[in-house]
């Protein structure tokens, strides 16, 4: 029994010590014994990671007309962070960048990682993605995941010295009926951020929900979906203090 244990530890020990030596790291699913997807738990359709590259080519065209301050702090994921608008004044003075976009699933951020991420050479990047990958019925807990071990071995190759924040899945009345699922996730991504010393978990979800432990209403907009300005303030009450 204590040898079967022992393997387990021995790669954790090995991912963690080795970690941000700017090479290709285990994942999480390596070292911890998480599960990975068997093939029919796998997405049954091809996923498009390019149905967003007008958005992506927006930003390239607004780098090159005024390019963003190296060593920034980079916020990118879906449209949760590409519709915060008041980022920067809500952020303020720290230097922020937003490359939230379309409604982006952590796969598809990882196919522009390097135009949208490592390109910035940012401090610390504050992620959050996953939600649209699990409103999916076709798309498992685990094939997200695994798409994000992806995103953290490319953070630690080829931005080995820079932190993370992952910020958890969201409640929403729109997607409530997922909530099971969103919750197994995000059990899933704090277990990864809390052995890994890159990442950070950050859980917003108490402070979205009301007395009765649904979604606060008035913080979403009629889409029951997105945020609205009362949702972003308090967004910003729990996530700024991490990035000082």
């Amino acid at each position: 029994m204590i040898g079967k244990l022992f393997v387990p530890f021995l790669f954790l020990f090995s991912s963690i010590s080795s970690c941000g030596q700017g090479t290709p790291q285990p994942t999480v699913s390596q070292s911890m014994g998480i599960r990975t997807p068997l093939a029919d738990t796998l997405p049954k359709k091809v996923r498009n990671y390019t149905r967003f590259e007008k958005e992506i080519l927006r930003f390239e065209e607004s780098d090159q007309a005024a390019a963003p301050r190296q060593g920034s702090i980079l916020f990118v994921g879906s449209s949760t962070i590409r519709l915060w608008k008041t980022l920067a004044e809500d952020m303020a003075p720290l230097p922020v960048i937003n490359r939230g976009f379309g409604g982006a699933t952590i796969g598809e951020v990882n196919y522009y990682f390097h135009r949208i991420v490592d390109k910035y050479k940012p401090r610390l990047v504050v992620f959050y993605a996953g939600e649209n990958d699990l409103f999916s019925p076709d798309i498992s807990v685990d094939s997200v995941v695994q798409d994000f071990n992806a995103f953290r071995d490319s953070m630690h190759t080829y931005l080995p010295h820079c932190k993370a924040i992952f910020i958890s899945v969201k409640p929403s009345p729109a997607r409530w009926g997922f909530q099971d699922k969103f919750l197994e996730a995000n059990n899933r991504f704090e277990a990864i951020c809390k052995y890994d010393p890159a990442w950070s978990y950050i859980d917003v979800i108490p402070s979205m929900l009301d007395a009765g432990a649904r979604p606060r209403r008035e913080i979403y907009r009629a889409d029951s979906l997105h945020m609205n300005a009362a949702g972003y303030a308090r967004w910003t009450k729990i996530i700024k203090p991490h990035l000082k």
